[in-house]
């Protein structure tokens, strides 16, 4: 069971609640794109795991005026029914076509948005797979500026406040196993994709594995009519630990999130989500 901690003063900072200068390249993730999310904690507010997104996808980037991001949440309901409800707003400026057609096509997508910092070691992240923001632009173009107000608001309540999580947003395509065996799990590539297998009995074996603790590997499965399978205590480059023991099918399109794990020498990959 999760043991909540006190919250005292953030020691470490001379002034914790002073304004936080944010990246100004705030990442739109359409929700349409995902194979998989990172799931959270116990706790409930960090998330665990890699976004993985369908083939020829992944996330945009806009940019935001720092100053002018203002990422919040707000509660409501009654006694034993409080929601919450995200909200992130950022002004682009100038009125350029790119920015244009971003919202153009951004417009009615369910999305969710995520933006860190220089001071923080974790993103945050606005919304949720079934539970995202939309867009409601505006635009102005006065004595005193020109640019577009990017309104992203949750229509969906939740019980979630925005979350926190440390990995990468992938810049390109799953690496692509071409087989069974994964030559190497590296920091390069963290989500790889395998082929989909036709003999029985076939197994996902990694032959190497260069990751430091607490790293997240995604493995997505390439179907077939005999999918591989990971198993529980297979000894490979590390010795897999499943839930349950429950071995996993690389069924087309499924996924397992696994974290790397050393000690005294001997490494593991502890599941911590399937899908």
């Amino acid at each position: 069971m999760f043991q909540i901690n006190s919250a005292f003063k953030n020691k470490r900072s001379i002034s914790p609640g002073a304004a936080i200068a944010k990246n100004p390249n705030v990442a739109i993730i359409f929700v349409d794109d995902l194979v998989s999310a990172p799931v959270r904690n116990e706790g409930g507010v960090k998330q665990e795991g890699n976004y993985v997104f369908k083939p020829n996808t992944r996330p945009i980037y806009c940019y935001m005026t720092i100053s002018k991001q203002e990422p919040t949440y707000e509660s409501d309901g009654e006694e034993d029914g409080i929601s919450v409800m995200h909200k992130f707003q950022g002004f682009h400026p100038g009125d350029e076509l790119p920015i244009n057609e971003l919202i153009q096509n951004t417009m009615g997508k369910n999305v969710i948005i995520m933006y860190g910092s220089c001071e923080q070691p974790f993103k945050k992240v606005y919304g949720t797979k079934c539970a995202p923001l939309q867009l409601k632009p505006s635009f102005a173009a006065n004595n005193d500026s020109t640019g577009h107000t990017l309104l992203f608001e949750q229509f969906a309540k939740s019980a979630y406040l925005p979350a926190h999580w440390e990995g990468d947003l992938p810049e390109g395509d799953a690496h692509a196993v071409g087989g069974l065996e994964v030559d190497a799990l590296e920091a390069n590539g963290l989500i790889y994709k395998l082929d989909g297998s036709d003999v029985a009995a076939s197994t996902v074996d990694i032959a190497s594995i260069d990751l430091t603790t607490g790293t997240y590997v995604t493995l997505i499965g390439g179907g077939g009519t005999n999918p591989a399978t990971l198993s529980d205590g297979a000894a490979t480059a590390a010795t897999v630990l499943l839930k349950e023991g429950a071995d996993w099918s690389a069924l087309e399109g499924s996924t397992i999130d696994l974290e790397v794990f050393t000690n005294g020498g001997t490494t593991y990959l502890i599941e911590r989500h399937r899908s």
